[in-house]
């Protein structure tokens, strides 16, 4: 009896032990970053292009809510209080970059002629998801009445369109989703913003348009973290890049 308690014992410790000691994982991450220096921001007769890079989307892409269930009903505590959730505009799986456009013409520059697209590094040819698109797919992902809620604070949000114009002397910062076969692809990725308008004649109309093309790079890496219990934060210890 007492030989089956320490048995016992001993294997209570050892899984004491594997349960709070330290515990070590890795989480791989895509990094990006401009290609070349000073490739981001190019000037073309009278127009400013520039690739804002960013990792932070601002606080008017979040929004919090009422949560729902899997069936789409609306949540509540014990108490018939709602539960909140907080929910995001970008949604997994898009790519979103900030773009700023300045006007040093002399003419009001209108985006209804300009064309925005990205080249993955697979070759594939991606072009922008509208607002409409982004709604679509939040509301597809979340089928809840709260969704629309979220949606009425993002309609704040300046997101590419046709319809924009930018008078001279100005610049305007607008995002630009795509969705792409794989965000994380590592590689050369590729901007080309086509047909901007430099000059016009006494009617508005486009006689001379301009393009602007830049590259980011992506980098995947793996990070390897250890935490010392289940209530400590990690810890970086290492980082690897992936080069195949």
């Amino acid at each position: 009896m007492r030989l089956l308690r320490y048995i016992l014992f001993c294997m209570t410790v050892a899984l004491l032990v594997t349960a709070c000691g330290p515990v070590t994982y890795t989480q791989t991450r895509t990094a990006y970053k401009p290609y070349a220096e000073g490739e981001s921001r190019q000037e073309k007769e009278g127009v400013i292009a520039e690739l804002k890079h960013t990792t932070n989307f601002p606080e008017s892409f979040y929004a919090t809510v009422q949560a729902c269930n899997q069936y789409g009903q609306l949540v509540f505590d014990s108490n018939r209080n709602p539960v909140l959730e907080r929910v995001s505009f970008a949604r997994r799986g898009q790519f979103w970059q900030l773009v700023a456009l300045t006007n040093q013409t002399n003419h009001v520059m209108r985006l209804n002629t300009v064309a925005i697209r990205v080249f993955d590094p697979g070759g594939n040819q991606l072009e922008p998801l509208s607002k409409d698109d982004l709604s679509a797919r939040l509301l597809g992902e979340r089928p809840c009445g709260s969704s629309q809620q979220a949606m009425s604070q993002f309609r704040a949000n300046k997101v590419f369109d046709r319809n924009m114009e930018i008078v001279p002397g100005t610049t305007t910062e607008f995002w630009v989703a795509f969705q792409p076969p794989s965000v994380g692809m590592p590689g050369v990725w590729k901007y080309a913003i086509y047909d901007v308008p430099v000059k016009v004649d006494d009617a508005g109309r486009t006689t001379k348009a301009t393009r602007f093309e830049m590259r980011v790079g992506a980098t995947k890496f793996v990070d390897t973290y250890t935490r010392e219990s289940p209530f400590a934060q990690p810890k970086l210890v290492g980082t690897k890049e992936i080069t195949q």
